[in-house]
């Protein structure tokens, strides 16, 4: 489960992203956007049904693909596993 703060940071960044994080955000809609976890509610709001969080805010979390070097595993902000950067 995504960390409360990383949510609320994220949707910080959407307010008012820079240049890089609007590249970033533009990549992974691009994934998000033929995922097959990616579901519509109600309301018209667009979500990733793995992890229940709005695609719109999701796009813009702070954390990035990487590689833990303790464990050598990949650190993906994607629970799919689907964003490169």
């Amino acid at each position: 489960m995504t960390n409360p703060f990383t949510i609320l940071k994220a949707w910080g960044i959407a307010l008012n992203p820079d240049e890089d994080q609007n590249r970033v955000a533009s990549a992974r809609l691009e994934k998000c956007s033929v995922c097959p976890h990616k579901k519509v509610n109600a309301l018209a709001v667009h979500y990733c049904s793995l992890c229940g969080c709005p695609i719109k805010g999701k796009i813009f979390t702070p954390d990035r693909v990487k590689l833990d070097e303790e464990s050598g595993r990949v650190l993906n902000p994607c629970d799919d596993n689907r964003w490169e950067e």
